[in-house]
Formats: C-alpha cells, structure tokens, sequence
C-alpha cells in the first residue's frame, strides 16, 4: 500500500473512532487519541511514520507497517470495526416535503392485500425500515490453484428468505447513508437474529454444493496420478530388490524383510495422499452488512381485537409493491388488474 493511501485510510479511520490527527510532513501523521482509542491502543498520543525519512524526522515514531505492535493493534481495530456495520438506504420521498406527505400518498393495503379470518384490518401506517442482512463468507478449498473467494449472501430481515439475486455489495454499501431519516422508526437490527443466520448458512450450503462436486472431481484426478506415480516408484524397487543379483546378508529372509519394509512404505504414502487430496472447503463468517431499507408498514389488526398488534405487513415504494413477512400467515396480494 502506497504512503498517501496509507496515511488517507488511518487519518480517515482514526478521527471516526475519536482521534484529531495531523501530518506535520507527508511522511508522518501526528494522531491525539480519544478516550475509546487510549484504551484500545494503550497510549494517548501516537506518531506514525510511512518511511525511513519519517523515523529519521522523528525516532520517537511508530513505523506503520505489519509487525509493528502499535500499527497491529490499529489493524485489528479496524477489522474488529469493519465485521458488522449498519447503513440506511434513502427513500424515493426523502425530500422534506415529500417525506411529510408520504404517508398521505401511501397505497390503500385493503385494496392490495386479502386478509384470512384471523385478521380483521389494518392499523395506521407508518414510515419505517425493514432490514437486509447481508452475510459475507470467506470460502477456502484445498485445492491448491483456486483462490480463497467472498460469497455474499443477503436474507431479508423480515421474510426470512435469500434475495435471488446478490447486489455489488461494496459499490451499494458505499452510495448508503449513516444515519436515518427523520420521522422513520428504526427498528433495532442488532444483534443478528439466530433465524436469520440459520437462513444464512442453509442458503450459504446450496451454493457449495455444486463447487464441492467440482473441488471432489478436480481432488480425485489428482489424486489418481498421484496414487499412480508412487505405486510405480514403489513397484520398480520392489521389483529391483526381488531380482537383486548380490547376495543378501541374511539370505533370502532378509530379502523379504526389504520387500516388506518397502510395502510398508508404500502403503504409508498412499494413505499420506489419501489425506493430502482429500477434498476440503472451509467457511467461515467474516462479516455482516445490515442494509436498513425505507418502507412503509401497515399494522395488522387480529379479528377480535380492538387494536393492531405488532405483525405488519410492508409497501416499497421504490418498487409500489407489498412484501408479507414471516409470522403473518393469512395475508394474500390480490391479483392485479389487466
């Protein structure tokens, strides 16, 4: 990584997590640590230098680079930081004017949605968000040439289910704001519900299933020319030690110790290769990436009841269609005209 970059990315990540920093020359960056990076860094005052000219400008300083125990301490920071986040998608009528009509302008849900017996009616609807999860793992094989690849997998917070299709996490995540709305309520993503991972991984475990077919075929030929190759070597000694001219010390019974200390061997090996090209995946959950999306909810009200419960259903107006969550069985979308 560059110099400029470097001191752009710890400038940027320090004064977020409390710190004022300056560069008192481009090869140093002069950083005065709020409480929560005094804790975590052990120091309240910390000079960073990108080079050797910066360390001769200040031998005070801590060289910002893999290995120095300051700098590792910041890097571990800054994962532990980037493994869960919560961004907020704009809505369609975030304009001040617009957002205080938006639920004038809101959809009549009767007239969209069929609701069973256990379900009277509708509440009033307010403005809100609905959360995406997006997971992201970390998948490595055993197989040598193939490299370690993120798998993005999104489920929708409130219908459970895996979006078909997975957004460019990185360029969305970036374009997303870091603050609500005003006059949306935001519902606590955090942390992650136990059913949302659970959907997670079963749909995380579809994915593999083809490319663990394709790492087991690629394992097995390796492993035929592997298997190959040593039983020949192994044939050829056994081979040269049966029809050895000399005479063996021992007689023929030491000969066939030789044999069996050689078949041995190569059972040994075989077994070794066995292991070595045994096909492998490893995933592991590296991140989590909550999305809150700008939707318009509508209480349902259970029959028998004088007011709405908690259970809503949701409009997109990016979208104009509902979404029915999990838990509210009995809520249809009637067909659409024409």
């Amino acid at each position: 990584m560059k110099a400029v970059v470097a001191r752009s990315f710890l400038r940027e990540f320090l004064e977020d997590h409390g710190a004022q920093a300056s560069e008192p020359d481009p090869n140093r960056l002069f950083v005065e640590a709020g409480p929560e990076l005094t804790e975590s860094l052990g120091r309240d005052v910390i000079s960073l230098a990108f080079n050797v000219r910066g360390l001769n400008e200040d031998p005070t300083s801590e060289l910002a680079t893999v290995g120095n125990p300051v700098f590792d301490r910041i890097l571990e920071l800054a994962t532990d930081s980037g493994r869960i986040g919560v961004r907020y998608e704009t809505s369609p009528d975030s304009g001040t004017r617009r957002r205080t009509s938006a639920l004038t302008s809101a959809p009549d849900a009767d007239a969209h949605l069929e609701l069973s017996n256990d379900w009277s009616g509708f509440g009033k609807p307010f403005l809100t968000y609905v959360p995406l999860y997006c997971h992201v793992f970390r998948v490595e094989t055993s197989i040598d040439d193939a490299a370690d690849v993120l798998e993005v997998v999104c489920i929708d917070g409130a219908q459970r289910t895996s979006l078909p299709q997975t957004p460019d996490l990185v360029d969305r995540w970036m374009g997303l704001e870091s603050e609500p709305e005003t006059g949306r309520t935001v519902p606590k993503p955090l942390p992650v519900p136990e059913i949302i991972l659970e959907r997670a991984i079963e749909a995380m475990g579809k994915r593999l299933r083809k490319r663990t077919s394709r790492i087991r075929r690629t394992a097995e030929a390796r492993l035929a020319k592997e298997t190959e190759s040593i039983g020949e070597y192994y044939q050829g000694l056994v081979a040269e030690t049966r029809s050895a001219s000399r005479r063996w010390v021992g007689g023929s019974a030491a000969r066939e110790e030789k044999i069996r200390i050689l078949q041995l061997d190569w059972k040994r090996r075989m077994e070794e290769a066995r292991t070595f090209w045994m096909p492998k995946i490893d995933v592991s959950l590296v991140s989590v990436g909550v999305m809150q999306r700008p939707r318009t909810a509508y209480p349902l009200q259970p029959a028998g009841k004088p007011t709405p419960g908690k259970t809503c259903v949701f409009y997109d107006p990016a979208t104009d269609e509902f979404s029915v969550p999990a838990g509210a069985q009995g809520v249809t979308e009637r067909p659409k005209e024409g």
